[in-house]
């Protein structure tokens, strides 16, 4: 039960038309899913609240939990969906054992050998205990807020040199809205921050829609840092400025010709 007025949102009204003698009761919404089988046998299957979607792909926080649970030196772990930013990301933090456990970024790496990378959280938060509601249960809004704002703070923390003004400050802009991080470092590394192939693939697309021209998805990759994307992207517009100035020319002599 709760712990004072329960939220209304976690009823619902249930048609029970067809049941003899009953046509309507009021029930409550677990948050739980699952299936009726032919003979009439429900089966749980699992949480509702723990399958996400990101970018059409379903996935399942608790696999990411389990599979966080399993590193050496982790004694708990809760792993949670984070929807600041574009497409949302996965986010985690572990409670380590009293021997500890790895740093966050060696954690990250052993979970991309064992889940798909879009489960691959973007950040796993190393705690002390985790924040509880009166029930006992964990409180989930608090420890995502500190998940979110330790990010924050991890990156703030090591800027050295801001984006220059231009491409750089503009390629910083469309790097804060992906990854939902301030970016105040023109070292940044994009995956290093959390950007997995997906968001790589949402920022060529607005990469066009901003610049004006294409940049191959391979450059992201293979210039992954804030301040060497920015200068493959000057690259990129010089060469598509001489290709419209050499079609003009070439459009000039037919017309003379």
């Amino acid at each position: 039960g709760y712990v004072g007025p329960a939220p209304s949102d976690r009823f619902v009204r249930l048609d029970l038309d067809g049941i003899e003698g009953e046509r309507e009761t009021r029930a409550f919404l677990t948050g739980d899913y699952g299936r009726i089988t032919h003979g009439g046998e429900l089966i749980l299957l699992g949480r509702r609240d723990d399958i996400v979607k990101i970018s059409g792909q379903r996935l399942s926080l608790d696999e990411v939990r389990t599979a966080l649970a399993r590193l050496p030196g982790v004694a708990d772990a809760r792993a949670l969906f984070d929807d600041n930013g574009e497409g949302g990301r996965v986010l985690a933090a572990v409670l380590p054992t009293a021997g500890g456990c790895a740093a966050a970024p060696a954690l990250r790496r052993e979970l991309g050998r064992l889940l798909p990378e879009a489960s691959v959280p973007a950040a796993i938060a190393v705690v002390t205990e985790f924040p509880r509601l009166v029930s006992g249960k964990v409180d989930r809004g608090a420890l995502l807020r500190q998940i979110r704002q330790e990010r924050i703070d991890a990156v703030t923390a090591t800027a050295a040199e801001a984006p220059r003004p231009g491409t750089e400050a503009s390629l910083a802009e469309l790097w804060e809205s992906l990854l939902a991080l301030p970016i105040t470092d023109r070292e940044s590394h994009f995956f290093g921050l959390g950007g997995n192939s997906l968001s790589a693939m949402r920022l060529v697309s607005r990469l066009k829609e901003t610049f004006g021209y294409a940049c191959p998805a391979a450059t992201v990759f293979e210039r992954p840092r804030l301040r060497d994307l920015a200068r493959a992207l000057d690259a990129l517009s010089a060469a598509a400025s001489t290709d419209a100035i050499v079609a003009k020319g070439d459009d000039w002599m037919e017309e003379e010709l």
